[in-house]
């Protein structure tokens, strides 16, 4: 993280990222508003990962991320990743947070589906702090071929 003081949106975005790698289903879900946009492998990168798609409401989110966090053995598609880049860039641009940095993504049994650079794009509501929308762009050069 840049030497920036942590605003309350950063710190927001750091706890989603606890959250989430502990599989927290509510704790992920609660921030983004009713309406949010979720957008994995956004761009060019939309249609690479196998886990790729754009979610649209609180109740789409939820169903994306509860069958993300499914055990292995309910979802063989599942993407195990242990953590997102241990040392992520993360900068405020006004009401958007950057987050980028290196991530790994293995399904069970070792395949790798991704492994190279990554960047969040939140953009957090200034009235409330919730989340409108989060887009995740992964580089298509980096997506495995199996």
């Amino acid at each position: 993280m840049s030497a920036e003081a942590t605003t309350a949106e950063i710190q927001s975005v750091m706890d989603w990222y606890e959250k989430f790698h502990a599989s927290n289903l509510d704790g992920v879900v609660a921030p983004f508003t009713d309406n949010a946009i979720l957008t994995i492998g956004a761009a060019e990168s939309e249609s690479y990962l196998p886990y790729g798609g754009r979610f649209v409401g609180k109740a789409q989110i939820k169903r994306y991320y509860a069958g993300r966090f499914m055990r292995p053995e309910g979802n063989p598609t599942q993407v195990i990743r242990p953590l997102c880049g241990l040392k992520p860039f993360m900068q405020q641009f006004g009401r958007w947070i950057l987050v980028g940095g290196t991530i790994k993504d293995t399904q069970v049994g070792g395949k790798v589906v991704y492994e190279g650079k990554y960047l969040h794009v939140w953009s957090v509501n200034p009235e409330d702090g919730k989340f409108a929308s989060m887009s995740m762009f992964f580089d298509p050069a980096h997506v495995a071929n199996n």
